[in-house]
């Protein structure tokens, strides 16, 4: 079985506008023209990285790059959380990374970037969700949308 060069979460740009704050929402493999955010990591479905005994192991960058601007009300962070499982079912967080809005808002032409535990699962699913001390669980992102990706940097 061939393993895809990289791969986009959710197939492509991800329209965070009316995502809750302090609420977390996956993006993944399962998608369609009308549902691309899932509200489990389950339901996102894992990308099938290949990455199991006997495989070489790839090593992945996640990619985030910004095709229109986040704008909340209260939040100023952003966190993304890894989602693995070994089999596309039971999905445990593992590595997080967590930024500030405005530093994601600049990442147009350069995407921000963070690399993946050698040892993560074999199928990965993204959560993300808007932080920071004055976010509130009742306010939701105005706009924002995000293009994300899994690039493999080596073996």
């Amino acid at each position: 079985m061939a393993y895809p060069e990289s791969t986009t979460f959710g197939g492509g740009g991800i329209d965070i506008a009316t995502q809750k704050e302090k609420t977390e929402f996956f993006i993944g493999a399962t998608y369609s023209t009308t549902q691309v955010i899932a509200t489990t990591a389950k339901a996102a479905g894992g990308i099938d990285t290949g990455n199991e005994n006997g495989m070489y192991r790839l090593l992945y960058d996640i990619s985030v790059r910004v095709v229109g601007k986040i704008a909340t009300p209260t939040a100023d962070r952003i966190k993304f959380t890894i989602y693995e499982s070994d089999d596309n079912s039971t999905f445990t967080a593992g590595s997080s990374w967590e930024t500030t809005i405005e530093k994601v808002n600049n990442a147009r032409r350069t995407p921000v970037s963070f690399p993946l535990p050698s040892c993560t699962a074999r199928y990965i699913v993204l959560g993300i969700q808007l932080t920071g001390t004055s976010a509130v669980n009742t306010a939701a992102a105005t706009a924002g949308t995000l293009l994300v990706s899994a690039l493999p940097v080596s073996y």
